[in-house]
């Protein structure tokens, strides 16, 4: 499929593409940086329906990913200043949460029970494991990040 898009200057109707999906694979995510807005979509037939507005300075979104139990989404938003913030953001009501901020992440991803996320930190040339607990309804922070590996090799490939 191609991507659709109202002539001038209207809304984006369809995505060829998705960059994760939510887990009964009824729903996928994308995002477009230019317009700060990540779009549901209705996989069985490709159509947009619902639109998130992400506000504020930055430069960079990635590593959307959906939750392997909630319908609740993680991303990372880098900003001008090489400061990276995790979010979680509920579907249902759109909440946006803000977990995190630090600087140099790679590689967030959700634990397969949905009650956390890590994320590697680069920590001079090598990289620290960080793993922060979420409460899965609501999508906040619990407690502090725990380091749990120090230093890690980057040849050691972790995969979701």
């Amino acid at each position: 499929k191609t991507l659709l898009i109202n002539k001038l200057g209207g809304a984006i109707q369809q995505l060829p593409y998705f960059t994760t999906c939510s887990a009964d694979l009824k729903l996928g995510t994308n995002s477009f940086l230019a317009k700060k807005e990540i779009y549901i979509t209705d996989l069985e037939n490709n159509n947009i329906i619902d639109t998130i507005k992400i506000s504020g300075d930055y430069t960079w979104l990635m590593n959307v990913k959906w939750s392997p139990k909630d319908m609740n989404v993680l991303l990372c938003i880098t900003k001008k200043d090489d400061i990276s913030s995790i979010w979680t953001i509920s579907i249902n009501n759109k909440k946006k949460t803000l977990l995190y901020e630090t600087s140099n992440i790679t590689r967030l991803f959700w634990s397969p029970n949905g009650d956390a996320c890590y994320y590697l930190l680069d920590n001079s040339g090598r990289s620290d494991l960080i793993k922060l607990n979420i409460e899965t309804q609501t999508g906040k922070l619990l407690g502090n990040p725990i380091t749990l590996i120090k230093k890690l090799h980057t040849e050691n490939k972790l995969t979701p």
